[in-house]
């Protein structure tokens, strides 16, 4: 009798995602940044913030983000790509929040919503819009959180003998509900 013995190996990913903001009066200024190990590849990503209350307005925000990121190979960073992002919220009734999120961009491999959401998949997503339901409680920040969430992206497979072409590329719509609790 013939069998065939499949090594067994520890896989592990990981991401930690750092956020400065600095609070102003009507507006926010912040710089974030994140280390990541996906699918056997180390990466580094590094983003400014914006956050204002239009006409001081504190019951609605709007935030702006730019993101870069950069793979970590045998020759030192190669730039692999940049993603924008872009929320408004706003207070529905007291204490409920309402959010509406979206980013586009390249964003293969990559942290979104200040490091809440992991893109480690291998088809690269070009595409997020989502809401989120945001509901703060108790004296230590804590915070209950309900989210939807609308993706696009592209599969394809890649042919090594056709000089790296990309064959049959299938673009697929993917959605998602998430929630949570979180504290400070």
């Amino acid at each position: 009798s013939s069998y065939t013995l499949v090594p067994a190996y520890k896989y592990n990913d990981f991401t930690g995602h750092l956020s400065l903001v600095k609070d102003f009066p009507y507006i926010s200024l912040g710089v974030t940044g994140s280390y990541s190990y996906l699918n056997y590849d180390t990466y580094f990503q590094e983003g400014l913030l914006i956050r204002i209350f239009p006409l001081g307005n504190l019951n609605l925000y709007l935030t702006s983000g730019i993101n870069i990121q950069q793979k970590l190979s045998s020759g030192g960073f190669i730039q692999k790509g940049q993603f924008a992002e872009i929320s408004l919220g706003f207070k529905v009734f007291n204490p409920v929040w309402l959010e509406i999120a979206g980013a586009y961009g390249d964003m293969h491999y990559v942290t979104t919503q200040m490091g809440w959401l992991v893109y480690n998949e291998p088809n690269p997503v070009d595409k997020q819009i989502s809401t989120s339901l945001l509901i703060p409680f108790g004296k230590k920040n804590a915070l209950l959180s309900f989210s939807y969430n609308y993706y696009s992206t592209t599969s394809n497979f890649i042919s090594t003998d056709t000089g790296e072409t990309s064959i049959n590329p299938t673009s697929y719509n993917m959605n998602s509900i998430y929630g949570g609790v979180s504290w400070k």
